[in-house]
């Protein structure tokens, strides 16, 4: 199983018009924000690939840390629930195709337990909730400095012949006040797009 390590870069423009960019925006440029993470997708598991997803979120000193952030708290009780509008806040995004192929899957995650997952027939066309996603148990743990969230799931059975996957990791980051800001592994010119699949990664071997 390959492991690919990532980090996410903020989108310099104040005015995105990505689809999970509604609201007030601005950018978060603080070189003391950093979000680092891995991505691995394991051919081994049974009926399909698994996907291992870990993102990290760290603050330098001097930064005010995660206190400048609105972050929802972790619910106190198991199941949390599937819901939508997710990217309006505070929210961790992975984009996963078999390379070459146009549809695609999108993950939200959101660091209280919220989650969905999206399927879709191309760039934007034909978005509903992905088939055969009951819950997406994940892990987060936060301090004053970093928030960390891991999770593992299983892909579709119909992807177990892929040998390889485009990808993007993303994240919606919403200060206090409301204000938001777009991180992604590339941005296109002009506008944060995370659907974008020139911006993912290519063709990554399992």
């Amino acid at each position: 199983m390959a492991r690919h390590p990532f980090e996410l870069v903020p989108f310099p423009d104040p005015t995105p018009t990505d689809s999970t960019a509604s609201g007030p925006t601005t950018a978060l440029t603080n070189p003391k924000l950093t979000i680092q993470g891995q991505l691995s997708l394991d051919p081994r598991e049974q009926g399909g690939p698994a996907l291992e997803l870990l993102i990290e979120l760290t603050t330098a000193a001097g930064h005010p840390g995660l206190e400048a952030l609105l972050i929802p708290e972790a619910q106190a009780t198991p199941g949390a629930p599937r819901r939508d509008g997710l990217w309006e806040h505070t929210c961790l995004e992975c984009f996963v195709a078999p390379a070459g192929q146009p549809s695609y899957l999108e993950f939200n995650l959101c660091p209280d337990g919220a989650w969905n997952v999206y399927a879709l027939e191309g760039y934007r066309q034909g978005l509903k909730p992905a088939a055969g996603f009951d819950a997406l148990p994940f892990d987060c743990q936060r301090s004053a400095s970093a928030l960390s969230l891991s999770l593992r799931c299983q892909l579709p059975e119909a992807w177990a012949t892929a040998t390889a996957f485009d990808w993007q990791v993303s994240a919606v980051l919403e200060q206090r006040g409301g204000l938001l800001s777009y991180w992604a592994l590339r941005h296109p010119a002009g506008a944060a797009d995370f659907h974008a699949r020139p911006q993912w990664t290519q063709a990554s071997p399992l």
